[in-house]
């Protein structure tokens, strides 16, 4: 089944990749928001989409959608690489470089297998590091391993259940939880639900 979207939707589409392409430069300047405005739209940029009825999660668009916005995670993180090499002394960005490597091969091993137990076998443990750490610089706050210890840890282990939640059960189906959110957000602007 062929979609043909809207003006509105293809402009739409439009300033989402758009804004995902541009935002990323935002971390170079504004490192800790920057990566958060990232995030945020990296976590919103379905939701918009399905706001204005543009069904990401039909069979026919999911594979394209899915590879789209990995690859533009794949962009975000590199600027977040970039900016943890080149602001932050060894070990901190020899681990970074590590995590992100190893997040890169199992993206890689995910991609060529499609078994989604890579991608909990090598969870975005990167992110989580490199936002810890520019938490504790923005802050002014002693970046030692005593003082990253904790907040690291738990970082880690809410990313690990995350990625056995999404990737590893089967409780609920891919997206049902984001159309029910959506169509309460349409019924208050009065537009009828999927």
């Amino acid at each position: 089944m062929k979609r043909n979207f809207s003006f509105h939707q293809k402009l739409l589409i439009f300033i989402v990749i758009f804004l995902r392409v541009i935002l990323p430069f935002s971390i170079l300047k504004y490192c800790l928001w920057g990566s958060f405005a990232c995030i945020f739209l990296d976590w919103m940029d379905h939701d918009i989409l399905l706001f204005v009825n543009i069904r990401v999660d039909l069979p026919h668009i999911t594979p394209i959608y899915q590879k789209f916005d990995k690859m533009l995670d794949t962009y975000y993180l590199t600027f977040l690489l970039i900016l943890v090499l080149n602001n932050f002394s060894q070990p901190y960005s020899l681990i970074c470089l590590g995590l992100y490597i190893y997040r890169m091969l199992g993206f890689i091993a995910f991609e060529i297998t499609k078994k989604r137990i890579f991608l909990i076998l090598a969870p975005n443990f990167f992110e989580n590091f490199c936002l810890v750490i520019l938490f504790f610089s923005k802050f002014s706050l002693e970046i030692n391993y005593k003082s990253l210890f904790l907040p690291v840890l738990l970082s880690f282990i809410v990313k690990m259940l995350q990625e056995i939640f999404i990737h590893g059960t089967n409780l609920i189906p891919k997206y049902s939880v984001d159309v029910k959110m959506v169509n309460g957000i349409r019924k208050i602007f009065g537009r009828k639900p999927y």
